[in-house]
């Protein structure tokens, strides 16, 4: 009876490791390399500034319908400036931002002047700490 329960714990454990390393494999395989962090900031920098200049002011109901035409046309034109402008944009935030790879994830530290933005890249994905 001791052996088979000795056994037992062994089978366990040994179950437990193999899926331990399939698990951290996946997030090894998975953890995001610099240029898709720098894709994925460079089009969040441009939807934030897309919002920035484009946002509609409080204004009366009979003045809504105006000014969101004028905000379609505002977004037309800086998204279509930011795709024009896509690679500049991304060699910036490159050359501004320090990456380390953890292996299993990845910190992103961004440094606009004024803001710093901090990211954790796992599992393919980005996640803002600030």
């Amino acid at each position: 009876m001791m052996d088979q329960d000795r056994i037992d714990r062994g089978y366990r454990v040994k179950n437990g490791l193999i899926a331990l390393l399939v698990i951290a494999g996946g997030f090894f395989v998975t953890n995001p390399e610099k240029p898709t962090y720098v894709d994925y900031a460079s089009v969040r920098f441009a939807e934030t500034a897309t919002e920035a200049i484009c946002r509609s002011p409080q204004l009366p109901g009979w003045a809504r319908s105006i000014t969101s035409s004028m905000q379609e046309v505002c977004r037309g034109t800086v998204e279509t400036g930011t795709n024009f402008g896509k690679e500049p944009l991304q060699n910036f935030i490159n050359g501004i931002t320090e990456h380390q790879n953890f292996l299993l994830f990845s910190t992103y530290t961004t440094k606009f002047p004024g803001r710093t933005v901090k990211t954790v890249g796992v599992l393919g994905n980005f996640f803002p700490l600030q």
